[in-house]
């Protein structure tokens, strides 16, 4: 409610990262029961075509921990 209020749209990711290369945003679920919507299938679909962003979805800190050291790991190169 409060993020429509201030004009954000529906299913945009929780997390913006900006990584020396590119940006990774990550749409945050729980590891049990997370369910991803349709908003947030077509932000993810939408952003991941751009060239420099990745856009994903992480069931649980430690799978969102994991992306983000893949990244920076492959960001390093």
């Amino acid at each position: 409610m409060k993020n429509k209020q201030s004009g954000l749209n529906p299913g945009l990711p929780d997390l913006l990262i900006c990584l020396p290369h590119f940006l990774l945003f990550i749409e945050m679920k729980r590891t049990k029961g997370g369910q991803v919507s349709d908003e947030q299938k077509e932000w993810i679909r939408e952003l991941n075509k751009y060239g420099d962003v990745l856009a994903q979805v992480c069931f649980g800190f430690d799978e969102a921990r994991q992306l983000v050291e893949d990244c920076l790991i492959s960001s390093s190169i």
